[in-house]
């Protein structure tokens, strides 16, 4: 059998080789789909902390991680509700709501860069979300307990996205 795909996967704790065959998985109905990559691997490119690349999610989970680190909290540790109010905090949660469905897909289809895709807009709303919407010196405490649901949400999404790709998450980067 040919092998098709080689990833490369890797933090600061482990290296991997993934190595991706096209076979029928004896038990189960699911077949893996493997699409044929154009182009070349580029290390420099793939190990990159901006652009849609494995560095890239991971530090945005280390940056949702770092919220908390700073507070001395744990994500299941905050209260309060979540309110919208700002553009960044409803493009983040209108993206975060859509988890369910990307993992469906994922799963019918077999296509996970599908969730790579997803994971990558999570983490650049994340990003819009973080600059733009002061979580910790929020302007009260209702608006900053929302700000850190919305906050925890968003490291749950990406840490359980990225566990699915195979990438162990990272408290510090």
């Amino acid at each position: 059998m040919v092998e098709t795909v080689c990833l490369i996967i890797t933090n600061q704790e482990s290296v991997k080789i993934v190595r991706i065959r096209p076979e029928n998985n004896p038990g189960t109905n699911r077949r893996l789909v493997v699409r044929k990559l154009h182009g070349s691997f580029n290390f420099d490119l793939m190990l990159n902390f901006e652009g849609n690349t494995a560095p890239y999610l991971l530090y945005a989970y280390t940056r949702v991680a770092g919220v908390f680190r700073k507070l001395g909290k744990d994500f299941s540790e905050v209260q309060g509700q979540i309110n919208l109010e700002a553009p960044h905090e409803q493009e983040l949660a209108a993206k975060l709501a859509q988890f369910g469905e990307v993992l469906n897909s994922v799963g019918e289809k077999g296509t996970p860069h599908i969730l790579c895709t997803y994971l990558y807009e999570v983490a650049g709303l994340f990003s819009s979300f973080y600059e733009n919407c002061p979580i910790l010196t929020a302007d009260d405490e209702a608006q900053k307990q929302s700000r850190l649901r919305l906050a925890a949400l968003a490291g749950r999404t990406l840490k359980q996205g990225l566990e699915l790709l195979g990438l162990e998450t990272l408290e510090r980067m």
